[in-house]
């Protein structure tokens, strides 16, 4: 219950909000694709962009969670094709996905 009333006050939230703006800016001027502008919560990495080379199918995003943990210890989340397909990353899913962008529906 006090992490609720910290996360009220002025200074704290102006602190963490410059805290994650350093650190879009790090690793912007690294050459890490991330959507910009950073919030104040957290910073989304494009792993799509940053990794080219993994194909959707083989969810670079998900591949990039795995190593910053392994590599260096950093908890993530994968936000996209594991989440939201239920690890469908195959053809048939994508074009299903096609079918509905095109249509305007939304899930």
């Amino acid at each position: 219950a006090v992490g609720l009333e910290e996360v009220l006050h002025e200074d704290y939230l102006q602190y963490r909000i410059r805290s994650v703006e350093y650190l879009g800016d790090r690793l912007t001027k690294a050459g890490i694709p991330i959507v910009q502008p950073p919030g104040g919560h957290a910073i989304y990495i494009d792993a799509k962009a940053m990794l080219p080379h993994i194909p959707l199918d083989q969810f670079p995003a998900w591949a990039l969670t795995l190593a910053l943990y392994i590599e260096g210890g950093i908890r993530s989340v994968e936000i996209g094709s594991v989440m939201f397909r239920g690890g469908q990353g195959n053809e048939q899913q994508q074009k299903q996905d096609e079918s509905v962008e095109e249509s305007g529906e939304c899930r």
